[in-house]
Order: structure tokens, then sequence, then C-alpha cells
């Protein structure tokens, strides 16, 4: 994400649920659990891309159905 022509390399709740795809107490959940790595600044929580870019390289892939086990 770009503010102002600088790009910002941490993210709040709200945004790096967006970036992943799901909402704020999933978010929190992911960071209670110790699958997403979160930052305090002041009241913040601060989620750095170097974190989200950490749990997108964690998950797993999904295997391909095999038809005949349909």
């Amino acid at each position: 994400m770009e503010a102002r022509g600088v790009t910002r390399r941490g993210h709040s709740v709200d945004e790096a649920g967006e970036i992943i795809g799901c909402g704020r107490t999933k978010v929190f959940s992911l960071i209670r659990d110790g699958q997403l790595k979160a930052h305090k600044v002041g009241t913040r929580t601060i989620i750095f891309d170097t974190s989200i870019n950490e749990f997108f390289d964690r998950i797993p892939a999904v295997a391909p159905r095999n038809a005949a086990q349909r």
C-alpha cells in the first residue's frame, strides 16, 4: 500500500485483513496463535509486510482432488 508516494511497510489490523482476505477477528486469532507476527506501537497493533509474506509462505498448498474419489 502507498500513502503519498511512500511505500508503507506496516499495516493496521484492518489493512492486514484486507491483504490476507479475512476479517479483524481472524487476524487477531492468527496473532494470538503465533501464525502472524505483530508489533505494538502505543495502542496500535502493526503488522509488517514481512510478517504477512512469511504467513503466506507457511500456508500449505491444497492438494488437488482425485476424480476417482468422487
